[in-house]
């Protein structure tokens, strides 16, 4: 009786959560504390997918604890929070009142009925975040988190501002990196049969940087009782990007969370959002190629496929993707040299492709001349380009087509 009760309550508190306008403004920060060493990280890492798979607003952050991808306020928040023991989740730092502990386990039904809660709750402020900028020779990113309060907080102790920077799929072959895994052996588990240790295993969700440290910029907000209804604020955030980090993998994580120096179980997250890089610094009103890059391919058909040849290696295997149709499309990406651009043209007139930097200034004329109907692909020669960003632009009768691509050497 009473696991049908519980089962009772969580099927009413997901009710609650996907028929209420509430949860519109708030987006929930999911800290999973984790490590490479653990063997049963893993099982956290599989709870976490599985939030993110039923909940669109969670923000997963795996904040590792004595391996290579912990930073100062990692250490800081797992000694604080489980006295830096994993695998534990904190729901923006939060204490319930019906609970002891900040930390949860990793069980996915206690987790999700609580971010059910949560989010059926407004947010006492919105979270946004502007005039992200990025420059590419200097891997300087710049960020506003504008926060507008829609509730009173005045109750809380010392409101801040703090920026995240989120790696997903952390990939690497040098040591401690490798997970380890107790359920290798375990018929039927995730992860059965995956190794132990499990090697190049993509990290998910790294916490890399945190700008405003583990508990906020300070002096960042006013004092909360000082705080009125609709006021605004912003906060703006600079940082010169490691070059071993992956652009295309990397996101944003603005918040503004409640510091406490007397009891850590105040310091709340009150709420947050979050953006890919890619996406922050995608140009507005451009016809953006959003297609997902479909891993199965097939060599190309010479008898239909129109292959420019002005750079061509002849030792590569020109691929296509078969997903379509397909207007605008760059393989690899993220690349480092060789670049195939696959376009498909759904009439006959003249071509223009070009390079673009995220201002919209054309770098590099890549294509300028009449093409019929078909599918092409050009092979280009990257190697004149910095890492960054960049657009590749096609334009054929005056309409215009944009796909990021993404140099990383």
């Amino acid at each position: 009786m009473k696991t049908c009760f519980k089962l009772a309550s969580f099927i009413c508190l997901l009710f609650l959560y996907h028929n209420s306008t509430a949860q519109i403004n708030r987006k929930i920060i999911l800290e999973d504390i984790t490590a490479a060493w653990c063997g049963l990280c893993p099982e956290g890492l599989a709870t976490s997918n599985q939030i993110t798979n039923n909940f669109a607003n969670v923000i997963p952050i795996a904040i590792h604890i004595a391996d290579p991808m912990e930073i100062p306020e990692t250490a800081a928040i797992g000694d604080i929070y489980t006295g830096s023991g994993v695998n534990a989740f904190l729901l923006d730092r939060y204490l319930f009142p019906d609970l002891q502990f900040v930390p949860f386990t990793f069980e996915y039904q206690p987790l999700a009925l609580k971010i059910a809660e949560r989010l059926s709750v407004p947010a006492n402020v919105n979270i946004d975040l502007q005039n992200v900028s990025y420059d590419t020779l200097s891997r300087t990113l710049q960020a506003t988190v504008k926060a507008q309060f829609i509730n009173s907080v005045e109750n809380y102790n010392d409101l801040r501002f703090n920026f995240f920077l989120v790696e997903d799929s952390v990939i690497s072959t040098a040591s401690g990196y490798a997970q380890v895994n107790f359920f290798d052996a375990v018929p039927g588990y995730f992860y059965s049969g995956a190794g132990n240790p499990m090697y190049n295993f993509p990290h998910r969700h790294v916490l890399r940087a945190a700008l405003g440290g583990t508990w906020g910029t300070e002096n960042s907000l006013p004092a909360p009782n000082s705080i009125a209804i609709s006021d605004t604020f912003i906060h703006t955030y600079t940082y010169t990007i490691p070059e071993a980090w992956n652009l295309s993998k990397l996101s944003l994580v603005g918040m503004v969370q409640n510091h406490d120096t007397l009891n850590y179980h105040n310091n709340e997250i009150l709420n947050a959002q979050d953006i890919s890089l890619i996406d922050a610094l995608t140009p507005p009103n451009l016809p953006i190629d959003t297609t997902f890059v479909d891993t199965t391919t097939v060599i190309v058909d010479t008898t239909t496929i129109i292959v420019d040849t002005t750079v061509v290696d002849t030792t590569a295997t020109y691929i296509i993707h078969t997903k379509q149709p397909q207007f605008l499309q760059v393989f690899p990406n993220p690349a480092n040299n060789l670049v195939q651009i696959s376009y498909y043209l759904p009439q006959n007139g003249d071509i223009n492709l070009a390079i673009y930097d995220l201002s919209g200034k054309k770098l590099q004329l890549l294509q300028q001349e009449p093409k019929n109907t078909g599918n092409y692909v050009f092979l280009w020669q990257a190697n004149s380009l910095p890492t960054g960003i960049y657009l590749v632009g096609l334009t054929q009768n005056g309409q215009q087509m944009y796909t990021k691509l993404i140099i990383s050497k």
